[in-house]
């Protein structure tokens, strides 16, 4: 454990003047060690900010920030260009019921069970949220990748108006996800990097009952099975809201890089779902799966997704089929519109299967620029 070296302290004040009745001003904690941390988190309140500087701390803590309203409670590390790094622990960092709450700059690494878990504490008629996190990495989460056990890069269940942009998931348990919502809504994930190290299972991951959750412009690869699951299998127990008659309803996921993995999206028992503009280059079975894996009474067929204006691209003999759909499925109720299909060591055979409904507007065969086969 760190000695403690200083801890600064300063008030932040929005004018000179702070007239009766306003919230207090704004404090801001600086600190370099594990115990001053603690007592800095447990001090935090609404507006507050507690700043680590770098170099390395124990993993393994809990915290439940509880903001308000434009005033969040933030942690960040105090230099971006060299973030803390948190190492160890069960989950690098637990967040029960956080409210109003920012993290950012901070790395989570080694940690045996998930990276960064947050949570609404169970209770599923009070969800979590708004939680902000910005440039945070999780890495080597979760043990032994070939125990494929079922932990996440970032665990997020029951938060509402979450926000991630530019984060980093790498390696984690292998049965696992990279990033999994499971019963979240109002997510924004923007510009993460998911590296699964080519032993980790699915890349992205929206499900439980997650509803109104958009992937954009992230890149996935080095998953074995999914780089993202509209969906999924959830025991009904962790549905949130409880009696969700779907895994998840109005994901998108937008303008996406998928490399790699068995598949590179599959829809789950979703209700509708968009894939567009991405590009998905080296898959080894199938571009799409339609599939329904939660087999309880009330669940709908998975339905009504659309895949529009992206770019496929295999090497021949590697893909099954465009399209693999399983029972329990309408697979005639999805859109297929404007997308370019590509064997790209065979391009005469791109058109490799039927699809399940018609399609408007394909192109087939023409390798883009910059995604020539390597």
């Amino acid at each position: 454990m760190f000695a403690v070296r200083a801890v600064f302290r300063c008030l932040a004040v929005a004018a000179a003047v702070l007239p009766t009745g306003l919230p207090a001003a704004a404090e801001v904690t600086t600190v370099d060690s594990d115990a001053a941390l603690r007592r800095a988190l447990a001090a935090a309140g609404p507006g507050d900010t507690v700043r680590v500087r770098p170099g390395e701390y124990a993993g393994g803590f809990e915290w439940s920030p509880r903001g308000e309203p434009g005033r969040p409670v933030t942690l960040t590390g105090d230099d971006p260009a060299d973030p803390p790094t948190f190492r160890g622990g069960n989950s690098g960092i637990k967040l029960t019921r956080p409210a109003h709450a920012v993290l950012s700059d901070l790395i989570f690494a080694g940690a045996s069970g998930n990276g960064l878990n947050a949570d609404d504490g169970g209770d599923r008629d009070a969800p979590a949220g708004p939680l902000t996190l910005r440039r945070v990495t999780v890495r080597d989460s979760g043990g032994p990748a070939d125990e494929r056990r079922n932990l996440d890069g970032f665990k997020l269940s029951g938060v509402d108006g979450l926000r991630m942009h530019d984060c980093v998931a790498e390696r984690w348990g292998g049965g696992g996800q990279g990033i999994d919502l499971v019963g979240c809504h109002d997510a924004a994930i923007r510009r993460c990097r998911i590296d699964g190290g080519g032993a980790s299972g699915i890349g992205l991951q929206a499900k439980g009952g997650c509803r109104d959750v958009l992937f954009e412009n992230c890149r996935v690869e080095g998953v074995t099975e999914r780089g993202v699951n509209l969906g999924g299998s959830t025991g009904l127990a962790f549905f949130r809201p409880p009696n969700a008659p779907y895994e998840a309803a109005a994901v998108t996921v937008r303008s996406c890089d998928l490399i790699g993995g068995a598949a590179a999206v599959a829809f789950v028992g979703s209700d509708g779902g968009r894939v567009e503009g991405c590009t998905l280059r080296d898959q080894t079975r199938f571009p799409f799966r339609i599939l329904k894996e939660n087999d309880a009474a009330h669940m709908i067929d998975t339905r009504g997704g659309a895949i529009v204006g992206n770019v496929i691209v295999w090497e021949a003999g590697s893909v099954w089929t465009r399209v693999n759909v399983g029972p329990g499925t309408a697979p005639e109720t999805f859109r297929f519109e404007d997308n370019v299909w590509v064997n790209a060591a065979a391009p005469a055979r791109s058109r490799l299967g039927d699809l399940p409904a018609p399609e408007t507007g394909a192109d087939y065969g023409v390798v883009p620029p910059g995604l020539e086969p390597r």
